[in-house]
């Protein structure tokens, strides 16, 4: 087994942690950078350095500063496992690459495991072919996979960003959606939107911008659009053969030989809940996210754990984007120099705190993060989901002092 000790690790090689490692290493630190994919990027940049200087140029960059970065140890391919912490001690990552175990000791930790797609549950959604709009755009930028057209092609249930990307490199890819159903999204106040409009223009107005560049390019390719779309079941035997829906026109059915979903994207908490970390409902985006401080740190049972602590970034905290995640105000220099446990070789100025979930400027403008299902599935007339109507905060912390894995999953 392999052992190692140093300053700070990181678990997740996405923006937001190729961003902590960075700083923190720059500041002095030595760091250990943990991420399942076989290289760095996330979900966001997954596969950016195979296609050349083409891409996402800042991703690129932050890309190349974590490998050329003294102080970085960059362990791609790599399972943590277990996360353990002892007293006033930092944390103990255990990990497994193709070489086999290891064992890691550092100051801090930052979890930097990104976001994960909302479950979408709805009649017929476990047959095979029933899949996200996420794993689709995965399977393209890793593996060049594109849908096929036969026996009905793909048909896209959703709304949000995501979908409109997913259909922009698609055909750049040289794929082509069946049609895509819009899910009903609440009532619009056409005097809301506009008043909100200018603050959404001066505040992001590249993201706005990109945002009617997308709905553009999807009605130039004529993709047939499904609005208002309140009942989606998929239909088939072993496998899904049709979508049956409710539009603004009555009731339909479409032949498919996949189906993609997507309801927007949540914070992936499954590393902060087998640490135990305290968490919260915000009822704005329907889902648990940890309790942090201003500048990212999160606790147990409201106490700070050993070491330098615990600190959550990008996604994993709220959700943000590639550019929350990566910017200087997402990351001040004094968060990672705080995480490591405080590094004496170099000082750094603090910049302004981190804002854990803040949305951007545009997203008013935007469709609401309200997620579908809350309106579509038959439930209680209470905005709380009934499995967590007792739940605005997590439950009191086991007195037992370990902790189990933290898997270094999904990044954002």
């Amino acid at each position: 087994m392999a052992d190692e000790s140093v300053d700070l690790a990181v678990v997740g090689a996405g923006p937001a942690g190729l961003s902590a490692a960075v700083t923190a290493a720059e500041l002095g630190a030595s760091v250990a950078l943990f991420d399942e994919q076989p290289a760095p990027g996330g979900q966001v940049w997954r596969g950016l350095e195979r296609q050349g200087r083409g891409g996402d140029r800042a991703g690129h960059d932050l890309i190349a500063r974590a490998r050329t970065t003294a102080g970085i140890r960059l362990r791609p391919a790599t399972t943590v496992f277990h996360a353990a912490f002892e007293g006033a001690d930092g944390p103990t990552l255990s990990w497994m690459d193709s070489g086999g175990l290891g064992r890691t000791t550092a100051r801090g930790l930052v979890l930097a495991t990104g976001a994960m797609e909302r479950p979408v549950p709805f009649p017929g959604w476990t047959l095979p072919g029933v899949l996200g709009v996420g794993a689709l755009q995965a399977a393209l930028k890793t593996g060049g996979l594109v849908p096929g057209s036969d026996g009905g092609g793909l048909v896209i249930a959703g709304r949000g960003p995501l979908v409109l990307l997913y259909l922009a490199q698609l055909a750049a890819a040289g794929g082509r959606a069946t049609a895509v159903l819009e899910l009903a999204g609440p009532e619009r106040n056409v005097g809301r939107l506009a008043s909100r409009l200018p603050g959404a223009l001066f505040g992001d107005p590249a993201t706005l911008g990109r945002g009617v560049w997308l709905l553009a390019a999807r009605a130039l390719r004529g993709v047939p659009v499904h609005r208002g779309v309140t009942t989606l079941r998929a239909e088939g035997d072993g496998r899904v053969e049709a979508v049956r829906f409710t539009d603004t026109g009555g009731e339909r059915v479409l032949p498919c030989r996949l189906l993609a979903v997507h309801d927007g994207v949540i914070p992936n908490t499954q590393a902060t809940r087998l640490l135990r970390l305290d968490h919260e409902w915000r009822d704005e985006a329907a889902c648990f996210a940890p309790v942090t401080d201003d500048w990212g740190r999160a606790t147990r049972a409201g106490k700070a754990l050993g070491g330098a602590g615990v600190w959550v970034a990008g996604d994993g905290a709220g959700i943000e984007g590639a550019r929350g995640a990566g910017s200087p105000a997402g990351w001040p220099g004094s968060t990672p120099r705080a995480a490591s446990g405080g590094c004496r070789r170099r000082r750094s100025t603090p910049g302004p705190r981190r804002r854990c979930g803040r949305a951007p400027a545009s997203r008013p403008c935007g469709a609401s993060s309200t997620p579908w299902t809350r309106r579509s599935i038959p439930g209680p007339a209470s905005p709380t989901p009934p499995w967590c109507a007792a739940a605005k905060r997590s439950p009191p912390a086991p007195s037992e002092p370990r902790s189990p894995a933290a898997p270094s999953g999904q990044t954002g």
